[in-house]
């Protein structure tokens, strides 16, 4: 079994780009031939993290650094989702406030 990273498992093109250092097109491309296989449509796609790994190995890319990229995406915080979790919070503790008057 492939190893994935610790609570990651799917990635966004842009961030797959990343972990195999190349252009997102070049990942969309891939995609679209049937070289790598991704779930979802347009700016939705994701892609499993042992896709990702079967293509670097396929394509002859470094494994180890293909893993520590992941790895380092995988940590990342989304900073838009958590922007939006704190407004989401921050407007219902408004309209709490509002409701309790």
């Amino acid at each position: 079994m492939v190893p994935t990273p610790v609570g990651r498992e799917w990635f966004s093109v842009p961030q797959v780009a990343r972990i195999l250092d190349v252009n997102p097109q070049s990942v969309y491309d891939a995609v679209k031939t049937g070289r790598m296989e991704a779930r979802g449509v347009g700016r939705e796609r994701r892609i499993h993290a042992r896709e990702i790994i079967g293509y670097a190995a396929r394509t002859g890319r470094d494994g180890d650094q293909v893993l520590m990229r992941m790895e380092d995406i995988a940590g990342e915080i989304d900073w838009r989702k958590a922007i939006g979790w704190v407004l989401a919070g921050v407007g219902l503790y408004m309209l709490l406030q509002k409701l309790n008057e």
